[in-house]
């Protein structure tokens, strides 16, 4: 078994924390030990019957070798991803055991993938990137570091996605598109184009947001 402390007490833990629960149902694999959130969000020292505690220079002494991060943030996720990976802190990969992930797809540190989500031939996951659930990620499509996709989301094969894009539920977007970084695509968008970085787009077909 891996002791985990989870970051985040919010609904993507909660999702998470049942991510788990049925991975271990098929192979124990993991102990969550504590709960963590930043000294601004820290409201209650429990959680789910857990400890909870400030992610500081005092709080850290009670951190897991092995974090999972559940900070819907992609931006912040990597920031504070990358400063623990500095410090020696590691990230497993969390996959639901419904999930069908082809022989040949590269899955990152830190990667989180939900529910009855299928990845095919050459894809390739970037490191800390969250898959809600119920996705579909076509063959050599590159999805960049910290990205999170909500459920329902469907990305044609051989897209290339920026690092920290966010994807509201049941978006979607053409196969050979180039989406870049920060993005955000909101929810029911089918995208046709690319997207620049930083930019928000919405609707269908999918346009950017002023």
């Amino acid at each position: 078994m891996i002791d985990i402390s989870i970051i985040g007490t919010g609904g993507l833990a909660k999702e998470i924390i049942d991510h788990i629960e049925h991975i271990n149902n098929v192979e124990e694999r993991f102990t969550i030990v504590n709960f963590f959130v930043e000294p601004a969000y820290y409201k209650q020292d429990s959680f789910m019957g857990l400890p909870v505690y400030k992610l500081e220079k005092e709080g850290e002494k009670n951190l897991s070798k092995n974090i999972v991060c559940a900070v819907g943030d992609g931006k912040r996720r990597l920031e504070m991803s990358i400063e623990l990976e500095k410090k020696g802190f590691h990230f497993p990969q969390v996959v639901h055991p419904s999930a069908i992930v082809g022989k040949k797809v590269t899955i990152h540190e830190g990667v989180i993938i939900g529910p009855y989500v299928s990845i095919t031939g050459d894809a390739i996951i970037g490191k800390h990137v969250i898959i809600v659930g119920f996705c579909g990620i076509g063959h050599d499509t590159s999805i960049g570091d910290g990205s999170i996709l909500a459920t329902h989301i469907g990305i044609g094969g051989g897209c290339k996605i920026g690092r920290g894009t966010s994807w509201g539920n049941n978006s979607s977007i053409l196969p050979d598109k180039t989406v870049g970084d920060f993005a955000r695509i909101g929810a029911g968008s089918v995208c046709l184009r690319n997207i620049k970085e930083n930019k928000s787009v919405f609707g269908n077909p999918a346009q950017e947001m002023n």
